[in-house]
C-alpha cells in the first residue's frame, strides 16, 4: 500500500459536495445592531454568552461549533487572540495593560430540516469600552469601529447566515440578551452630556452680558456724578469766564486722566470678562459630559482603570458643581470688584 500520498472520502454525491464547498464560501446574509449604553463585562459573561449561543443552536438544528475565536484588545494597540474557548477561559494576561475591547467570533456547521447538507452560520459580537486615548481600528475584525468621541462604549453584533429564520431567531436571542447587559443611564446625565455645549453657551452668554450689564452701570454712575460736579461748581457768566474753581476742576480731570482712565478700565474689564467667560464656559462644557463609561474587566489593570475613572468621575461631578457656583460667583463679584476698583482709579 501507497502511503506516499492520503485522500479523504466523502460519502455524499458530487452536487451535494459542491453545495457543501458553495456553503462555506458563499456570501451569506447578514443582521447586525448596536447597543449603546455603559457595561461592565467580565469572563463569566462571555462564557454565560458562550452557553446561551451554542445551546439554542444545538436545539434547533444538527450543528456543531466550527470555530471560536476571541480577540481582546488593550490599550495602547496591542492585542491576543484566543482560538477556543478553553484558552479564553483559562487566559490569564501578564502584561499591566487594560483591555478597552473583545471580539468574539462563533462559526457553526448547522444541517437545516430542509436542507441535505451543513452550511455555514456565523455570529460576530463586539464588546468596545469608551474613553479611549486614540481611536481603535480592529483591522481582522468585520466590525471596524472607532472609538474617539464614544464615552459610554456600545455593543455590536452580527449574524451571518444562509436560513432567514434562523438568522431573525438569534438576533432575538442576542439582542435581548445583550440589552440586558447594558446599564441604564440616568436622564439627568443623558440631559446634561447631549446638552452640554448649548450650558457652557448660556453660561458664556450669561457672564458676558452681566459683565456689560455691569460696566454700563459704572459708566452711567460715572457720567453723572461728573455731571454733578460740573453743576455744583456754578453755571458760567455772560463774559464766559470761568471762576476758580471751575478752572481747578477742569485741570485736575485733564491732569488726572480721569477719562483715560475711565476708557482703559472699561477696555481691560471687558476683556478679562471675556476671557473669563470663555474659562468658566469650557470648564462647565467638560464637566457636564459626564457619561459613565465601559469596563472590560478581563485583565488586573482594567480592574485598577475602573477604579481609577470612577473617582476621577465622581470628582468631575464636584468640579460640575463648582463652576455652576463659580460662574455664579464671577457673575456677581466680578461687577462689585470692578466698581470698586472702577471708583478707585478714577479718584483724583
Amino acid at each position: 500500500m501507497d502511503t506516499s500520498s492520503s485522500a479523504v472520502v466523502l460519502p455524499c454525491s458530487t452536487a451535494d459536495f459542491g453545495k457543501f464547498i458553495s456553503g462555506l464560501l458563499g456570501k451569506p446574509q447578514t443582521l447586525s445592531n448596536t447597543v449603546p449604553g455603559p457595561f461592565e463585562i467580565k469572563r463569566e459573561d462571555i462564557l454565560d454568552l458562550n452557553a446561551l449561543l451554542t445551546q439554542r443552536v444545538a436545539q434547533q438544528n444538527e450543528a456543531v461549533l466550527a470555530q471560536f475565536t476571541a480577540k481582546l484588545i488593550f490599550m495602547g494597540g496591542s492585542s491576543v487572540l484566543l482560538n477556543s474557548i478553553e484558552d479564553f477561559s483559562t487566559y490569564n494576561e501578564v502584561r499591566p495593560v487594560a483591555c478597552v475591547g473583545l471580539h468574539v467570533t462563533w462559526v457553526f456547521l448547522v444541517k437545516f430540516n430542509d436542507k441535505s447538507h451543513p452550511e455555514k452560520q456565523q455570529v460576530d459580537v463586539s464588546f468596545l469600552g469608551g474613553g479611549s486615548e486614540s481611536p481603535m481600528i480592529d483591522r481582522d475584525f468585520p466590525l471596524v469601529m472607532m472609538l474617539r468621541g464614544i464615552a459610554t462604549g456600545f455593543i455590536a453584533y452580527r449574524v451571518s447566515h444562509t436560513a432567514r429564520t434562523w438568522g431573525s431567531d438569534i438576533d432575538s436571542l442576542l439582542g435581548s440578551h445583550l440589552r440586558g447587559l447594558v446599564d441604564e443611564i440616568p436622564q439627568t446625565r443623558k440631559w446634561l452630556a447631549k446638552h452640554c455645549g448649548k450650558i457652557s453657551l448660556l453660561v458664556f452668554v450669561l457672564l458676558l452680558l452681566s459683565s456689560i450689564a455691569g460696566m454700563f452701570y459704572s459708566v452711567t454712575s460715572f457720567v453723572v456724578g461728573q455731571r454733578r460736579a460740573v453743576l455744583a461748581l456754578g453755571e458760567l457768566s455772560p463774559s464766559d469766564a470761568m471762576t476758580s474753581q471751575q478752572m481747578r476742576f477742569l485741570l485736575d480731570t485733564v491732569a488726572a486722566g480721569t477719562w483715560e482712565r475711565f476708557l482703559l478700565t472699561s477696555v481691560v474689564f471687558l476683556l478679562l470678562s471675556f476671557v473669563l467667560a470663555i474659562a468658566v464656559s469650557v470648564w462647565v462644557s467638560s464637566t457636564a459630559d459626564n457619561l459613565p463609561p465601559s469596563f472590560l474587566l478581563l485583565t488586573k489593570e482594567s480592574e485598577k482603570r475602573k477604579r481609577k475613572i470612577i473617582s476621577r468621575n465622581q470628582w468631575k461631578w464636584l468640579s460640575f458643581l463648582g463652576s455652576l457656583i463659580a460662574s455664579l460667583a464671577l457673575g456677581i463679584g466680578g461687577n462689585i470688584c470692578y466698581a470698586i476698583w472702577f471708583e478707585q482709579l478714577l479718584k483724583p
